[in-house]
């Protein structure tokens, strides 16, 4: 991917001042990672981060990318959006990175696509998975590879309408991720004859879940469906199980990482959608997962 983003860029057309990336010579090619390492997705990012390094290590044990080395600079983002407009403004004006990869927090990767948009500096987001951005907030200079919420919904909510029940309730993470993934959500369950009887909306960094779970127990409905994220999720899947609400009604929990997970590996219940898993009979993944 990193060979082909360069070697692509010829193509484009826009305001490419700060990238100078075709006229340093042999200069290593620098990049700016902008990983999560605090908030609510800081153990999805630093994930992210050791992911990025691990390929940064095998291209420069290759040679480097069309002969020239990777170097790059690393900064908490910080869950925040207004953080993620910093470090990228930063990592373009001042350490002269030619190219910035990271962010989970769609808020985030928005902040820092409106950066690099203005400084035309590409910018591959990694795992930020808000349908709008790959829609309405995608951009010439950003490259989006992520499954998103609308993806996972279809994946799994029309068999659940029609095997497990049509009353579905909502628990929404109160940012453009939650609001985009449960819209997407409530569109399939309404195309397959379903209803919404709620949508409960979770502000970020929430711990306690006591109140969401009185209500869900109230309505009884036939299916939880949540856009719960990061730190957020592991702690309602934990009260979740405690309350013994595991079983009944059913849960999809749109999109799980895999620090969301193993954080919390004694509370799995219900169906989750994840972009990678490390038993795919694949070429390459055992290989990896020995890494």
């Amino acid at each position: 991917m990193m060979a082909s983003v360069l070697a692509g860029t010829g193509g484009f057309f826009g305001p490419w001042r700060e990238n100078h990336v075709w006229a340093e010579g042999a200069k290593p090619i620098k990049l700016g990672l902008t990983c999560d390492a605090s908030g609510q997705y800081g153990n999805s990012g630093q994930d992210d981060l050791r992911g990025i390094k691990m390929a940064i290590d095998e291209f420069n044990a290759k040679g480097g990318v069309l002969g020239r080395q990777v170097s790059f600079v690393a900064a908490d983002t910080e869950t925040t959006p207004a953080t993620g407009s910093r470090v990228a403004e930063r990592f373009i004006t001042r350490e002269d990175c030619t190219i910035l990869i990271g962010a989970l927090h769609s808020g985030v990767a928005n902040a820092i696509t409106q950066v690099a948009s203005k400084y035309g500096v590409i910018y591959l987001n990694t795992n930020s998975s808000a349908p709008s951005e790959a829609g309405e907030n995608c951009s010439r200079v950003k490259f989006v590879w992520d499954g998103n919420g609308t993806n996972f919904s279809k994946a799994s909510v029309k068999n659940a309408v029609d095997s497990i029940g049509k009353n579905w309730m909502l628990l929404t993470n109160d940012y453009v991720w939650g609001h985009t993934t449960s819209a997407a959500t409530k569109a399939q369950v309404e195309a397959a004859g379903g209803k919404i009887i709620d949508n409960l909306l979770v502000p970020q960094n929430t711990r306690d879940f006591t109140a969401y779970l009185l209500k869900i127990q109230q309505a009884k409905p036939d299916v939880v469906a949540t856009a719960i994220g990061g730190d957020d999720i592991k702690a309602l899947r934990e009260q979740v199980a405690q309350l013994k609400l595991d079983g009944k009604p059913a849960w999809i929990n749109n999109q799980q990482d895999w620090p969301d997970v193993w954080g919390a590996p004694d509370s799995l219940f219900g169906v989750f959608g994840t972009t990678w898993y490390h038993k795919l009979q694949l070429p390459g993944v055992a290989d990896f997962v020995k890494k």
